[in-house]
C-alpha cells in the first residue's frame, strides 16, 4: 500500500476521532462523557477492524497457498536441477557439441547411427525443457491470480478509505446542523 494511502486514512481516522470528541457532550444517559466515548471508539476500531480482518484474511491465506503449491516448488527444483546438469557437464556439452559438429560433416560417409546416446540425451532435456514450460505456463496462471487478489486488495482499502469520508462528511453535517441548533 502507497504511503499516501496509509496517511489519508490515518487522517480520516483522526478526523473521526476528533468529530467523535466533540460530540461527547450530546449523550447524557447515565454514562459518563468518557466511557460513552470509550465505548464508541472501541465499536469504530473492532467494526473497521474486523472488517478488513475478515477480507485479507482470506485473501492471505488464498497467496499462502499459491505460494506453497507444488507447481511453484517444482518450478524452481527445476530450474536448479537443469542449471546444476548444465554446469556439472559444461565441459562435456561443449565436447559434445563439437563432436556432433565433427560427425554431422562426415555423416554422409557412416552406414549407421553413433549419435544414439547423443539423441537419447536430447530426449531427456527436451522433456526437461517441457516440462519447466508447462510449470512456468501455471506459474504464469497463478501469477495473474495473484496480482487480481492484489487489486482486489487495493479495491477493499479504497472501499473502507470512502466510508471514511462518507463518514465525515455525515459528522461534518451533524456538527453543522448541531451549531443551528
Amino acid at each position: 500500500m502507497e504511503k499516501n494511502t496509509i496517511e489519508a486514512l490515518e487522517r480520516r481516522v483522526q478526523s473521526l476521532s476528533d468529530h467523535l470528541g466533540n460530540y461527547k457532550s450530546i449523550f447524557t444517559q447515565g454514562e459518563t462523557v468518557s466511557s460513552l466515548y470509550t465505548k464508541l471508539q472501541r465499536e469504530y476500531d473492532s467494526l473497521l477492524i474486523s472488517n478488513i480482518n475478515s477480507e485479507f484474511l482470506g485473501k492471505y491465506q488464498n497467496l499462502i497457498n499459491l505460494i506453497n503449491e507444488n507447481d511453484v516448488k517444482s518450478l524452481l527444483l527445476n530450474t536448479f536441477v537443469k542449471a546444476e546438469f548444465i554446469l556439472k557437464f559444461e565441459s562435456e556439452i561443449r565436447e559434445v557439441a563439437h563432436q556432433i559438429e565433427k560427425i554431422e560433416s562426415l555423416k554422409r560417409f557412416l552406414d549407421f547411427d553413433p549419435l544414439h546416446n547423443v539423441h537419447e540425451k536430447k530426449k531427456i532435456i527436451r522433456s526437461i525443457e517441457l516440462h519447466q514450460m508447462e510449470i512456468i505456463y501455471k506459474f504464469s496462471i497463478k501469477e495473474k491470480e495473484f496480482m487480481k487478489l492484489l487489486e482486489e486488495y487495493n479495491q477493499i482499502i479504497l472501499g473502507i478509505n470512502d466510508q471514511l469520508i462518507e463518514w465525515d462528511s455525515k459528522l461534518e453535517k451533524l456538527n453543522k446542523a448541531k451549531g443551528k441548533n
